[in-house]
């Protein structure tokens, strides 16, 4: 990584995949040599941000997942989580955040998100 481009760093990158959704094009991104690609949303102040459940107020009534398929699945327990964070369109996860009827899903910090999505992986999910 050398130079920048004001506060942001530059990197070598390659676009693996364009699609359009309700209007919207969703570019996704890669790190040459990174085997992951990113869709990252980003708030007000540019902090990378994702959509997270708290299993502890999730009651499993299942709307994040039949809203956003592509972010939200449904555990062994009845619980939803994140496994995909950018399956969808920011306004379309932003709908699932709307529409949870105990507020259990919320916009936190991608490394938190990125955190949950490993351990899930670690026990196999």
């Amino acid at each position: 990584m050398k130079g920048g481009w004001g506060q942001f760093p530059v990197f070598q990158m390659a676009v693996s995949d364009i699609e359009i959704r309700n209007g919207w094009a969703i570019v996704y991104i890669s790190a040459i040599g990174n085997e992951h690609s990113v869709f990252l949303m980003a708030d007000e102040n540019g902090q990378k941000k994702a959509a997270w459940v708290d299993k502890g107020i999730c009651i499993g009534c299942c709307l994040c997942a039949s809203l956003a398929p592509g972010v939200y699945r449904m555990r062994d327990d009845g619980k939803s989580e994140v496994f995909s964070p950018e399956g969808a369109t920011e306004p379309e996860v932003q709908a699932t955040i709307d529409s949870c009827p105990v507020t259990a899903i919320s916009w936190q910090d991608r490394k938190k998100v990125d955190d949950d999505i490993s351990q899930q992986k670690a026990e196999g999910r």
